[in-house]
């Protein structure tokens, strides 16, 4: 019997990474964050807001590559392609 009181979501693990980022915690965010983005590669926030920290953390080039990628998923997201544009020049 699955115990739905223990489920965690794609968005709950997110906003658990995203709270840990506020609170300066940038590596256990980022932890968090790949972890969301393993187990629910689908939604395309999950990717963004790893990049985003990833970015915080100096890791542009990796980065980068998310932001490349990510349209290719969702092509009509202008904001990643803007952030890429801005993280390339």
């Amino acid at each position: 019997m699955k115990n739905s009181e223990y489920a965690l979501d794609t968005i709950s693990i997110n906003l658990f990474g995203l709270a840990l980022q506020k609170e300066q915690k940038i590596e256990d965010a980022l932890k968090i964050l790949r972890l969301n983005k393993y187990l629910y590669p689908d939604p395309w926030f999950t990717h963004l807001n790893y990049a985003e920290t990833l970015v915080k953390v100096g890791q542009t080039d990796e980065a980068i590559e998310i932001f490349r990628n990510r349209p290719k998923v969702k092509p009509d997201d202008h904001r990643t392609r803007e952030r890429l544009e801005e993280l390339v020049n």
